[in-house]
């Protein structure tokens, strides 16, 4: 039989709840904000249990999401006087098959009944939301390895989007049409809705995405589909709150090529190439690692990476290259119409598939950028 991994807030239990588990065969990790009840619980369990000095009101930076199998919370809530936060790091740390329960003081009795009622609500959404699985019709998966991972969106006219999880990864949104506001209700939090701007086909914006209120439903209040790629960065971070707002697409002399850098940081470079009806445009690979390349266009072309041969290559709005460093990729349109694509140059390496990203504060960045 497996043993539970458990996490336990002591509080005022002092350790009592990490012997009991640990009696029962299960791995607990143990916790409180106190340093004496810190000392208190190390001295009952010893070495048995890992036992942390962490504050419950703010994110658990020790644990994994998922890590956890059982949480236990006994007289410790209702000692915070916003218990949200702490719920919502109960529901990340915990993993789909959660045992989770707590108890108050009884004169607190109405407030627990509240309590519950949300440790519920957090219980159950812990089971999966990953949209790929419970909306398929709207989140598509197109590409994925250890650098990205590219989701293919698209909201319908009017359609309303249930509650659903997004990673905490960085994350570039590729607008593919031009669309209409769309409104964002998250889940508990200081800014329980955010209304998206318009979009026009071609532009794209940057997130650095946040720590908390990533369950959000999603309104559409547009008579047209919202449509667009939203581009997970897996790298190393750098410069990670650099990675925010709005590159709209310009207008370019028709019939000539074209190359700008719009963005970078220590973490990527993100160029628009534009290569005319006809003619070839040669484009470098910045550093040792892969790049990305999104078609803003149908395209018709050939392609020559590094000292390679020539591939015809056909390509649909929204559909991605990968490409191997290779020094210089030559591009040679084939078609009547303009080839457009956003290149991601990718400067660091992906992370250690055990690592999460670094918590640097809480991103309160608001889509409206």
């Amino acid at each position: 039989m497996k043993r539970r991994s458990s996490l336990i807030p002591e509080g005022t239990q002092r350790g009592k709840d990490s012997k009991y588990l640990l009696s029962s065969g299960a791995t607990v990790t143990a916790f409180d904000f106190n340093s004496e009840f810190v000392a208190l619980t190390r001295s009952r369990v010893g070495e048995r249990a890992c036992v942390l000095q962490a504050d419950l009101s703010r994110p658990l930076d020790f644990a994994e999401d998922g890590e956890f199998d059982i949480a236990l919370s006994a007289l410790v809530l209702h000692y915070l006087r916003d218990w949200q936060p702490a719920l919502r790091e109960f529901r990340r740390v915990l993993n789909p098959n959660v045992t989770i329960t707590g108890k108050v003081w009884k004169f607190m009795r109405a407030r627990a009944l509240m309590i519950s009622a949300t440790i519920f609500y957090f219980a159950v959404a812990a089971s999966s939301q990953d949209p790929l699985t419970t909306l398929p019709k709207t989140y598509k998966l197109q590409f994925e390895n250890d650098w990205v991972k590219i989701v293919r969106v698209q909201y319908g006219p009017h359609e309303k989007i249930p509650a659903h999880d997004h990673s905490r990864l960085p994350v570039a949104y590729v607008y593919l049409n031009n669309a209409g506001p769309v409104i964002f209700k998250h889940v508990g939090g200081d800014n329980p809705a955010l209304t998206r701007p318009a979009t026009t086909a071609g532009s794209y914006r940057l997130s650095p995405t946040t720590f908390i209120d990533e369950t959000h439903e999603v309104e559409n209040t547009a008579g047209v589909p919202s449509e667009f790629l939203r581009v997970e960065f897996k790298t190393y971070t750098v410069d990670r709150d650099s990675m925010i707002g709005r590159h709209n697409r310009g207008e370019y002399p028709p019939g000539k090529n074209h190359q700008k850098v719009e963005f970078e940081n220590g973490q990527m470079r993100i160029t628009r190439l534009i290569c005319a009806p006809g003619q070839s445009l040669d484009v470098e690979i910045i550093s040792p690692n892969p790049a990305l390349f999104i078609a803003l266009s149908d395209a018709n072309f050939r392609l020559i990476e590094g000292k390679g041969e020539a591939k015809q290559t056909t390509l649909a709005l929204g559909q991605t290259i990968w490409m191997p460093a290779a020094g210089i990729a030559r591009f040679e349109n084939m078609s009547d119409s303009p080839l457009e694509f956003l290149k991601f140059d990718l400067k660091t390496t992906p992370m250690d598939p055990r690592e999460k990203p670094k918590r640097k504060g809480e991103y309160r960045k608001s889509i409206e950028n």
